[in-house]
């Protein structure tokens, strides 16, 4: 009797979803422990598991240090703590950007990130324990969702349409000059 027990609680525990909690749910989560709720009141009020809880408190500081370094709209969507370092250069590199579209400067995807491994190579003398970074597309990616710049797309799209354009345009110039040179 017990086995089949067992397997009733093993099935319904690997049948749970994983869900991804906000870094504004988890600070919320430390500023009632700190306030001297108990554990078992924090688990009614916000439905997480006791142990999801017991974890949240443990990386009290590195959520801490990701709420100093996040920007408002990050806040709602982020559910990793990451380091402090990386969310810096993220700042920075949003800053750059907002003042790129001011100056009308065209913006690849290239070009945003090699700004990124720039500023990330500074910030990280600082810090010798930082992690190596890449600016892959993948981050380039979850970097423009975190960030709200999906406007970005057209600008790159748009970048390589002139392109083309620019081969069409200059390949439909050769075709009358062979023509003539073939009168």
């Amino acid at each position: 009797m017990s086995t089949s027990n067992t397997d009733s609680t093993s099935a319904s525990a690997s049948t749970r979803k994983r869900k991804a909690i906000t870094l504004e749910e988890k600070l919320e989560v430390v500023k009632r422990h700190e306030r001297g709720e108990k554990t078992k009141e924090i688990r009614c009020a916000t439905g997480f598991s006791e142990s999801t809880l017991h974890t949240i408190r443990d990386n009290e500081e590195k959520i801490k240090e990701s709420c100093k370094s996040a920007t408002r709209l990050s806040t709602a969507c982020v559910s990793l703590t990451r380091s402090a370092i990386m969310e810096k250069m993220e700042r920075m590199l949003t800053m750059w950007i907002e003042h790129q579209k001011q100056e009308h400067m065209p913006l690849s995807t290239q070009v945003i990130q090699a700004k990124a491994l720039s500023i990330y190579e500074v910030l990280k003398c600082d810090d010798p324990e930082a992690k190596p970074f890449s600016a892959s597309a993948g981050w380039f990616d979850r970097f423009k969702a975190r960030h709200g710049f999906h406007h970005l797309k057209l600008m790159v799209k748009q970048h390589l349409l002139i392109k083309v354009l620019q081969i069409n345009f200059l390949q439909s110039c050769r075709l009358p000059l062979r023509r003539e040179a073939m009168n």
